[in-house]
């Protein structure tokens, strides 16, 4: 069976908007034909996160997920910065670098709004050749608090440094991927007109071929010596039926 390793740094017990999609699809991707692992971070690296351990009842109990550790946050806040992946992201990277190297994976799925993460997909498909798939659950390279002229989150210095790497990590992450999925289909139109080169339009599958041409029926038999209406008819001299089919079908029906 091949294998899929999921990026969800944000999982369950944690419950972040960005990892219900993981959560959801895994109870089916056996079923369909794979096997995940699931490489998250410990619930305690994540500033201010709400837990609900019944969330780990929603998944098979089986399913491999193994979490990693980052700097905690009480420890980055006095010198200014408590974002997610500048704590954690190196240890994300180097676990997801000794999964690889030891044992085999067909495919990386990165699922989350921790967008740095996706430029762990480029990585790992030069060093390791396992190709990866994107889900995009919010746009990366955002002009939305632009256009509206409203604040963004974190204030307007650290979203433009924000974005400042988004768009240079973007285009990469975007060109080598093996496929790119999204929750709007409004995002991967956005991409294609970025990235006309290397983002083909998203096609609807095509129809499914017409069925085959049916075989004509096979012939009725002559005579079915079971049917008192044929014999009725027979004996009228009006049943239509040729003698040599109906001396083949008194030959079969006798056999």
């Amino acid at each position: 069976m091949p294998r899929v390793l999921i990026i969800s740094p944000r999982f369950a017990p944690v419950n972040a908007p960005d990892m219900q999609r993981v959560r959801l699809a895994l109870p089916h991707l056996r079923a369909h034909g794979w096997d995940p692992v699931v490489l998250a971070l410990a619930p305690d690296c994540i500033e201010g996160a709400v837990r609900e351990p019944l969330l780990e009842q929603t998944y098979p109990d089986d399913i491999r997920v193994i979490r990693v550790r980052g700097l905690p946050a009480r420890l980055t806040r006095p010198f200014g910065f408590g974002n997610l992946w500048w704590r954690c992201g190196y240890a994300l990277r180097r676990a997801g670098d000794a999964l690889l190297a030891q044992e085999k994976f067909d495919l990386v799925f990165f699922s989350t709004t921790q967008f740095d993460a996706f430029s762990l997909g480029p990585r790992w498909l030069r060093r390791f050749g396992v190709p990866y798939v994107l889900d995009y659950q919010d746009p990366w390279v955002n002009d939305y608090y632009a256009r509206t002229r409203t604040r963004p989150p974190g204030g307007p210095l650290k979203f433009a440094l924000s974005q400042f790497k988004a768009r240079r990590r973007e285009p990469d992450c975007v060109r080598h991927a093996a496929a790119i999925i999204a929750v709007s289909p409004a995002y991967l139109e956005t991409l294609r007109i970025r990235y006309p080169d290397t983002f083909a339009r998203p096609r609807q599958p095509p129809p499914p071929p017409p069925p085959p041409p049916q075989p004509p029926p096979p012939p009725p038999l002559g005579f079915d010596p079971h049917s008192l209406s044929q014999r009725r008819a027979l004996a009228r001299g009006d049943a239509g039926f040729g003698t040599r089919a109906n001396l083949a079908a008194l030959r079969d029906h006798r056999d």
